[in-house]
């Protein structure tokens, strides 16, 4: 099985980070591709930036996927191909990352495969049968959520006329603390919850004119397939949704704004709110929601929050004017921590779908992954192994992790319904097998933490790759499970032994100065720096 799988390109590190490099190119090609094609098709004067605001995330993930799929296709002799495919498009960018992350849409890889077939090219539009799929599908729309977003439509209806901020963090302290420094309500901006418009049926004719448009003055390098599939896949929230959104930007008004604290692109209207809120020049100050910032060599969500912002609210240190590190908002109570519940968690979180270059491991990768895991587990003492929880990926999501765990006869206690600030708290001991946001929040709040990976199976920065070798050499970081295996019979009992060592202390205080800290009293930072710098 291996050595057919010797020539897919993601199993040798070095062509997995030439793809990437690639990625980020053609990407960036895609990008200033399509700013006129889209001012033609909607009537519009608009510049690169306002698309760039729109449309980047998603085509950063698109790219990702596409060329992915399009390397893929390349070692593939012969695909059958169905009479009709059925071609999935999302309505909006959050549906597509959900469609690819979790890949819910049945066969939705088998629609690449038979996309990218020597056959097929998409040739023959006609055969491909048209589904918009909505966010709706993937989550669960609760009465509270329905209740939460009707409350707040009240809410800002009132606020809208007194406002001088908008602010999409909903934590209470942060809120009350903004509205008395700068003496009013925030707008509350809901990132979570779907756009209420109908969908319009996909026009094949304005998606067609939108690639003639867009191939006119493209990069003869890139991909027709990729370029074709991007103008015929795009989300209907920028093709034929596209002005029920825009109505959003041409309603909205700033003459009053002093700044826009934000943490998330996710739902379509906000992205229009920024781009005409950027136009006019005010401030726009985001801050990083999640680990891993900082340490990658190329991260889409860092590049683009960075880029749009006049400000950015950071867990890491960099040298640069605007960005600003501040303490990450996942500060964990000492009455939670004193409430030790759990010896040792094994957290598996990563899902057995390709969605991005950076943190995404592939295919055999994963597999890799899973089976050192089940090797950790079982070089562990029957003392520690009586004392150990897991937390996984819902079965719904990823049954490739748990079908593996059960044919290794791997059953133990699993932490399900629990958020990940209290079972974090509660934790004597983490063992994170992905690289992820846990390894930083359990850092940051001094919860014992070890980092189970394989070798080479992440696209690291070279300024991150020097704490890499310190985390190994404090045993903060493992690359084989029989090592940390070994460091856990030894120290289960008192973790503290090692956890307080000097030299591990020094590394995680290293880590935790460079890479993510937190305080009790964080929304203070918070309100400081944006005083400072509207000043």
């Amino acid at each position: 099985m291996r050595n057919r799988l010797k020539k897919e390109y993601y199993l040798n590190f070095k062509k997995l980070n030439k793809v990437n490099i690639s990625c980020r190119k053609i990407t960036e090609k895609l990008i200033n591709s399509v700013v006129t094609p889209m001012n033609e098709i909607h009537n519009l004067k608009h510049n690169k930036n306002f698309w760039y605001i729109i449309l980047s995330p998603w085509i950063n993930s698109f790219t990702q996927n596409s060329l992915h799929h399009y390397m893929l296709s390349k070692n593939k002799k012969k695909v059958v191909l169905p009479k009709k495919i059925n071609f999935k498009v999302a309505k909006n960018c959050h549906a597509y990352w959900l469609m690819v992350h979790y890949n819910h849409i049945t066969n939705f890889s088998d629609m690449y495969k038979q996309y990218f077939s020597k056959k097929s090219y998409f040739k023959k539009i006609d055969n491909f049968n048209f589904e918009i799929i909505n966010m709706k599908k993937f989550s669960k729309i609760s009465i509270l959520k329905i209740l939460i977003k009707n409350i707040l439509k009240i809410y800002n209806l009132i606020a809208l006329s007194i406002s001088n901020f908008y602010i999409d963090k909903l934590n209470p302290k942060l809120i009350l603390k903004l509205a008395f420094k700068f003496k009013s309500l925030p707008v509350i901006i809901m990132q979570d919850f779907e756009d209420d418009y109908k969908n319009k049926q996909v026009d094949v004719e304005l998606r067609r004119k939108f690639y003639e448009l867009t191939v006119k003055n493209l990069d003869k390098k890139i991909p027709k397939e990729i370029v074709k599939l991007m103008c015929f896949q795009i989300p209907i929230s920028y093709i034929e949704n596209f002005k029920e959104h825009y109505s959003t930007y041409k309603q909205s008004n700033f003459s009053n704004t002093k700044f826009f604290l934000l943490g998330s692109f996710i739902n379509e209207n906000i992205k229009f709110l920024i781009s005409k809120y950027k136009i006019n020049g005010n401030n726009l100050f985001y801050y990083q929601h999640g680990g891993t910032y900082g340490c990658m060599k190329y991260h889409d969500y860092e590049n683009y929050e960075k880029n749009i912002s006049n400000y950015y609210f950071s867990w890491f240190k960099e040298k640069n004017k605007k960005t600003i590190q501040t303490p990450s908002y996942f500060f964990i109570k000492n009455k939670i921590k004193r409430k030790k519940k759990y010896k040792l968690v094994l957290i598996n979180q990563d899902f057995p779908f390709f969605y991005r270059y950076y943190i995404t491991l592939i295919k055999e990768q994963l597999n890799d992954s899973i089976k050192q895991q089940i090797n950790f587990i079982k070089n562990l003492s029957k003392n520690v192994k009586e004392q150990l929880y897991l937390r996984q990926p819902p079965s719904s999501l990823d049954t490739q992790t748990e079908n593996q765990y059960q044919r290794a006869g791997i059953n133990f206690p699993k932490i399900e319904n629990e958020n990940y600030k209290s079972f974090i708290g509660k934790s004597e001991i983490i063992i994170t097998s992905y690289f992820s946001t846990t390894l930083f929040q359990a850092l940051m709040n001094d919860i014992p933490v070890i980092l189970l990976i394989e070798k080479n199976k992440y696209i690291f920065n070279n300024n991150f790759k020097k704490y890499l070798i310190k985390m190994k050499k404090t045993k903060i970081l493992h690359y084989s499970a029989k090592s940390a295996s070994k460091h856990i019979n030894a120290i289960y009992t008192k973790p503290e032994t090692w956890w307080c060592n000097k030299k591990t202390i020094k590394c995680k205080n290293e880590l935790i100065k460079n890479f993510g800290f937190t305080s009790k009293n964080w929304e203070n930072y918070w309100v400081k720096n944006i005083s400072k710098n509207l000043n």
